[in-house]
């Protein structure tokens, strides 16, 4: 059995994370398992602290071959989520400047059952 470690996901993840220019605080990721095997069921859960407020911010994930983005949803009540699940998009959004520090969101990934390998350590 193969293992490849998928931190690569929450690098890029990490990186891909727009917030307003005037915040300057940071993000961390936990996930719900720590070893996949093909057609489960994971989550990356997103938390910022030390932002500023804001009115959006975006998260843009690569989803590496043999995982699939099945799920995006926001773990702010203060926050609107608009998921664009084919291109790994997710904007969240409200009408007044917001506190967006804590749980952002949470990313549902599903292990493609054709995957390349039989085991994935997260």
């Amino acid at each position: 059995m193969r293992k490849i470690a998928i931190f690569i996901l929450s690098i890029l993840l990490m990186a891909a994370i727009a917030l307003p220019a005037s915040a300057a605080g940071s993000v961390s990721l936990s996930r719900s398992d720590k070893t996949v095997h093909r057609g489960d069921t994971f989550t990356i859960t997103v938390k910022l602290s030390g932002m500023a407020k804001a009115k959006a911010a975006t998260i843009e994930v690569s989803v590496p071959s043999g995982l699939q983005l099945t799920k995006g949803t926001s773990s702010n009540k203060n926050l609107q989520v608009t998921p664009n699940l084919d291109k790994g998009r997710f904007l969240f959004y409200s009408m007044s400047d917001v506190d967006i520090n804590g749980n952002l969101a949470v990313l549902t990934f599903k292990v493609k059952s054709d995957s390349s390998f039989a085991e994935k350590s997260i």
